[in-house]
């Protein structure tokens, strides 16, 4: 056999399989993999609360200027792995609403509702918030803040109810009481 040949068409094979291959684009069909190994793992999952405030307690008190008062106290709760803790002071209208909502942010431990000379601005806050209702009940949210990762919000531990009610030098002036 003449080795020329042999090799023009083994040239010509090779650019027809070329030709082929540009013309007729290949096709991969797609197949899935999946494999099993005997060993297993458990693990317990757990989920972590964070302090709600302690010893919180509602006093009313009727100033003569202002008009009744209730204070909301409360000491502070045990800090976790150093986190900062402020407070919230949150309230819902009825016990069956499923979201607590922000009243305010309280700086210290304490929180007054009364009327005095922001009294207007609080009970138009209250009405908003709350559709103007007659009753609320309050609680305090501990906030804890930790170094460069989350913030945590506890649940409110005890709650109170606070009122609108009338008091005052002359029963007059609105403000809220405990109870």
């Amino acid at each position: 056999m003449n080795r020329s040949w042999l090799m023009r068409a083994a040239a010509a094979g090779a650019g027809g399989m070329l030709v082929m291959g540009v013309a007729a684009p290949l096709t991969v069909a797609m197949t899935e993999a999946s494999w099993t190994h005997t060993q297993s793992a458990q693990a317990a999952l757990m989920a972590a609360t964070v302090p709600a405030p302690v010893n919180v307690k509602c006093t009313s008190s009727d100033s003569a200027l202002g008009g009744p008062v209730a204070t909301i106290d409360w000491s502070a709760p045990a800090s976790v792995n150093g986190s900062v803790i402020t407070y919230m002071v949150v309230g819902k209208q009825n016990a069956s609403d499923p979201e607590w909502k922000k009243i305010a942010d309280a700086p210290g431990n304490s929180y007054a509702f009364g009327n005095g000379l922001l009294g207007g601005l609080i009970g138009g806050i209250l009405n908003l918030l709350f559709g103007g209702g007659s009753q609320i009940t309050v609680g305090v949210i501990a906030v804890h803040t930790f170094p460069g990762g989350p913030v945590w919000e506890s649940v409110p531990g005890q709650t109170w109810k606070v009122s609108k009610a009338q008091g005052g030098a002359l029963g007059l002036l609105d403000g809220f009481k405990c109870g």
